[in-house]
This record gives structure tokens, sequence and C-alpha cells, in this order.
């Protein structure tokens, strides 16, 4: 913060900025502008500065408070800054895809069982089950898969019945024609007949 008086002093008050001191072209910069005000741009010494003029007018007297920022520490700081939440924000989204490929493995494992369960009934095995967890709709699913692999072994273990005495019922006749055959004397026409 710099005060430029209408006796022509310059008073300062802030952090160093001797690069300002030292350029003869900023007082002169500042007092074209003590009378509308503004802002503008400053290089002095290499290094950029923004300079806000503000007017300060009694009676006669002008005077001015004016403000200088360089800008390059600033950008310096915004960069730095920025840089910061960049890697923070990296670091975060890795946590965050973490922990949801957690919760959803976690999430789906109940699905992955119920796939598990379904390609061994397709191998022949009607007697795995799935354990059951939970009260929510994948449990229902569940339950609801279990029953549905007790229709299937119940039915398959009838249709199994079923054909075990179809056979036992065909193997019975079959056997007696066959000891008739057996007994059959093949020179003789009226056995044959």
């Amino acid at each position: 913060m710099w005060a430029f008086t209408a006796d022509g002093r310059v008073s300062f008050v802030g952090p160093e900025a001797t690069a300002l001191r030292k350029d003869p072209r900023f007082p002169e910069l500042v007092r074209l502008r003590m009378e509308t005000g503004g802002v503008f741009d400053f290089v002095a010494d290499g290094q950029n500065y923004r300079v806000g003029v503000l007017p300060v007018h009694a009676g006669a007297e002008r005077s001015a408070l004016v403000a200088t920022m360089n800008t390059d520490t600033a950008h310096a700081e915004l960069y730095e800054l920025m840089i910061t939440f960049a890697l923070l924000a990296a670091l975060s989204i890795m946590i965050v895809v973490a922990l949801s490929s957690l919760i959803a493995s976690r999430a789906l494992s109940p699905l992955r069982q119920l796939r598990d369960t379904a390609r061994m009934v397709t191998e022949g095995s009607l007697s795995d089950r799935i354990e059951v967890t939970g009260k929510d709709d994948l449990a229902d699913l569940q339950r609801t898969f279990n029953a549905m692999l007790d229709r299937l072994e119940s039915a398959m273990v009838a249709q199994k019945a079923m054909l075990d005495d179809a056979a036992h019922e065909l193997r019975t006749p079959l056997t007696i024609i066959r000891g008739h055959i057996e007994l059959l004397d093949a020179h003789d026409p009226e056995d044959v007949e």
C-alpha cells in the first residue's frame, strides 16, 4: 500500500517492494492517474506488478491511495496451490475408486455365488444350494433359486424313478420271451410256429 500525498511525499506500508521504489517511472505513472484513478500493469526489474490507483481529493489537493501486487509471486503461489489441489484430487479419486470397488465387490458377492452355483448345476449336480444371507432382494433371489433347485431335483428323482419302473416293466416280458427263445428248437417247425 502506497500513499502519494499532495505535497509530493510517498509513503509505503507492506512487504518489501524494492523494485518499485527504485524505478523512477512508477511514481510518474501513478501521478498521471491521481485525477482519474484506475488499474494498470507495470514491469519493474523484470517483475510484473498490478497497480491500482484510488484518487483522494480534498478541495484542490490531490492525493492517491495506491495498492500494488507482485503478480509473479501471486501466480507462483496460485500455481503451487493448484498443484496441491490436483494431487489431493487425484489421491481422493484413487481412494474413492478403491472403496467403491471394495463395496461393489462385497455387494455383488451373492450374485457371484448364484452364478457359481448355476454353473455347478449345469455340470450335473443338483444338490448344491446357495447360502442365503441378509433380508433384501438378493436374499429373496437366493431363496427362489434354491426353491427352483429343489423342484428340479425332485423332478429329476421322479423321472429317474419312472425310468427305473419302465425298465423293470419292460425287462420282465423280455426275460420271459428270451427264456422261451432259448428253449426253442430251431429245427422243429411246430416249435418255431
